[in-house]
């Protein structure tokens, strides 16, 4: 789904500005830590291609919630040496 101005603004004015956001930033930021750790990945008994497509699958998932965090104003833009490279 494509987020558009009126759905971030709705989204704002519904979630971003109750009071107790801060707690699910607090997660979101806690949980694309967590995904952004290589040692969490279980490697025992799997294949080389399993890993890559864990790692690629994080991968993807930080660089979405990051993209939301930044469309929603929450997180400031990356440069070009911070984001993810996705070969």
């Amino acid at each position: 789904m494509k987020i558009n101005n009126e759905k971030l603004a709705i989204i704002k004015q519904k979630f971003i500005s109750d009071p107790d956001w801060s707690i699910i930033e607090e997660i979101l930021t806690q949980r694309i830590q967590e995904l952004d750790r290589l040692s969490s990945i279980d490697t025992k008994g799997k294949t080389a291609d399993e890993v890559f497509a864990e790692v690629k699958g994080r991968q993807i998932i930080i660089h979405e919630e990051r993209m939301f965090l930044e469309q929603m104003g929450l997180l400031k833009p990356r440069t070009a040496s911070q984001a993810p490279r996705f070969n």
